[in-house]
């Protein structure tokens, strides 16, 4: 027995053994990677990002400012691709329609629910309450004002 372990438990074969295990390992994790890649490469999903220079204004108060402070217009960065005299629609409501507030907040009167795929024109915004980003629009007769939130509005295309 001692013969035995002293042949197959020398200091070269346990090397030996070592750098066959690492060089196994190494040429293990190529040939995932090589069969993965593929598939890696088609599914990935790709965002694009447009980066807008911020304007001078802030919507939150600097710190140390007085709490009772007014909070301003955010800077145009945020509106996406909204701007106001933009014609926009409503969507995304499930046919539920589209609560317009008297004032951009969750907390304000609800003055018109509209209908989806009603247009507007974007008269004032954006401003930022209670999580959401708000537009005032106005209805193309001008007989309807109120604050919306963007995520149930659409660029109009006519």
């Amino acid at each position: 027995m001692q013969n035995i372990k002293g042949k197959f438990f020398t200091p070269n074969i346990i090397i030996a053994t070592v750098i066959v295990i690492i060089f196994l390992c190494c040429l293990t994790n190529l040939v995932l990677q090589l069969i993965k890649l593929p598939f890696i490469s088609t599914s990935i999903n790709k965002a694009w990002v447009t980066v807008l220079p911020a304007s001078t204004e802030t919507s939150l108060p600097l710190l140390g400012a007085d709490s009772n402070m007014e909070t301003q217009q955010p800077p145009e960065s945020i509106s996406g691709l909204f701007a106001v005299g933009m014609k926009v629609k409503v969507a995304r409501t499930d046919g539920d329609g589209l609560r317009m507030r008297s004032n951009a907040g969750l907390d304000f009167n609800v003055i018109h629910l509209a209908q989806e795929n009603q247009e507007f024109i974007i008269n004032n915004g954006p401003t930022i309450a209670d999580g959401y980003v708000w537009w005032e629009i106005r209805s193309l007769n001008d007989t309807i004002t109120g604050w919306a939130v963007q995520d149930f509005l659409d660029i109009s295309s006519q």
